[in-house]
């Protein structure tokens, strides 16, 4: 994942045809909140920064880098809310 010499996505058409379903699951419920007016903004933009967010939460609990007896779900909502 952090190799940043990886062969380009382009070469595996089936990898390509998953990261476009994951992007779709990405941006389709932040365009729902944002037609709902709830948020504003691009829709994949947003998706891809609450994507990290979720992400480096996870692998900071997943490692053990999270305070003990912190709350990953309640952190998760507060830095989504």
């Amino acid at each position: 994942m952090f190799d940043t010499h990886q062969p380009h996505a382009s070469n595996y058409p089936e990898f390509v045809d998953a990261l476009k379903r994951a992007r779709a699951c990405m941006t389709a419920y932040v365009q729902a909140l944002i037609d709902e007016g709830v948020v504003h903004g691009d829709a994949k933009e947003i998706g891809q920064y609450f994507w990290a967010a979720a992400h480096g939460l996870v692998v900071l609990h997943s490692k053990g880098f999270m305070n003990p007896g912190e709350n990953l779900v309640a952190g998760s909502t507060s830095l989504l809310a």
